[in-house]
C-alpha cells in the first residue's frame, strides 16, 4: 500500500494487511504547519502530547487519548508534544472494507460531516489500542479481525458522528490516485495515458484533487519507497538507484538529501541506532 505521509513515520513499526495498515509513530520535540496528502482514509488516536488537523472548512485538535479520522486529501497538521514527545498511532484504511461496512450500517442518507470524525476520550478505544500493541507481532489474519473489530468499536463510541462520515466514503468516487496507486509510474504523461485524459488535463485535474502535481506525486512516491528500501529490506544505495530508475547512485543520493536533509548512508546509520 503506497501512501504519501509524513516521512517520519517510515521510522516506526508497521503492522499492514489488505483491509488495514498500522503505524506506531514516536517523535521527538514539535511539528508545527507540515502539509500532508494522505492517500487513505486514516484513524489517529493520540497517545502522548497533542494533534491539530485542519483543511480548508475545519481545524481540529485532538488531545491525549482523543481520535481522529480524516478523509483522505489534503492537509495542515501539527504534532505538539508533551515532555518533548508526541506518540500517536495510525490506522490507514483501505477503501473496500469501509465501503463494505458502510454497506451495512449506513441505510439512509445523512448529513455531511465533512472530512473528520472526532472520537472523545474512550476507554475501550485506548483498551483497544493498547491490546492491539500488546501482540507484538500481528499476521494478516488477525490484522484483518481487528480492522473490523476497531470499525465496530468506533460506530459504537460516536454512531451519530460517524455514520455520516462512511456514507461519505461510500459515496464518494474513486480520485485519480486511487486508479493510479496500483502502479509506478516514472513519467506523468504515462499516468494521464492510463486513466485516458489528455496530459494537461489529467495534470490540472490531479492537482485540483490532491493539492499536488502529478511530478511531486511520482517524486514523493519513489523517494518514500527508496526510504522503506533502505530501512527495512536492508538494500544498498546502488541497488535503490537501480531498482526504482533514478539513473545513477550520485543522482539518487542528491535527490534523497533534497528532499530528506541527509544522505541514504547518513539515514541508513541513523535507522539502525
Amino acid at each position: 500500500m503506497s501512501l504519501i505521509v509524513p516521512q517520519e513515520l517510515y521510522s516506526h513499526k508497521i503492522f499492514t494487511s489488505p483491509s488495514m495498515t498500522m503505524i506506531d509513530f514516536v517523535q521527538k520535540g514539535n511539528i508545527f504547519n507540515r502539509s500532508v496528502y494522505f492517500q487513505k482514509d486514516c484513524l489517529i488516536f493520540v497517545k502522548e502530547g497533542e494533534k491539530e488537523m485542519r483543511d480548508l472548512h475545519q481545524s481540529f485538535q485532538v488531545k491525549k487519548y482523543q481520535a481522529l479520522f480524516v478523509s483522505m486529501g489534503s492537509y495542515a497538521f501539527s504534532n505538539i508534544s508533551r515532555n518533548n514527545l508526541y506518540h500517536s498511532v495510525l490506522f490507514f484504511f483501505n477503501k473496500n472494507p469501509l465501503v463494505q461496512f458502510a454497506q451495512k450500517h449506513c441505510m439512509t442518507k445523512n448529513r455531511d460531516t465533512g472530512n473528520f470524525c472526532l472520537f472523545r476520550e474512550s476507554e475501550r478505544i485506548e483498551n483497544f489500542v493498547r491490546g492491539i500493541e500488546l501482540w507484538g507481532e500481528l499476521g494478516e489474519e488477525i490484522m484483518e479481525l481487528k480492522a473490523q473489530e476497531l470499525l465496530l468499536l468506533l460506530l459504537k463510541e460516536n454512531k451519530v458522528g460517524f455514520l455520516p462520515f462512511l456514507y461519505k466514503i461510500f459515496n464518494r468516487k474513486n480520485t485519480l490516485i486511487e486508479d493510479l496507486e496500483v502502479k509506478d509510474f516514472l513519467q506523468v504523461k504515462d499516468m494521464a495515458r492510463e486513466v485516458k485524459l489528455e496530459t494537461s488535463i489529467f495534470s490540472k485535474k490531479f492537482k485540483e484533487e490532491s493539492g499536488i502535481s502529478p511530478k511531486e506525486w511520482i517524486d514523493k512516491k519513489r523517494l518514500s519507497k527508496a526510504r522503506f528500501m533502505l530501512q527495512f529490506e536492508g538494500k544498498n544505495i546502488q541497488e535503490v538507484a537501480y531498482e526504482l530508475d533514478f539513473g545513477s547512485p550520485s543522482w539518487f543520493i542528491k535527490r534523497f538529501k533534497d528532499y530528506y536533509g541527509m544522505t541514504p548512508k547518513q539515514f541508513q546509520k541513523i535507522s539502525k541506532n
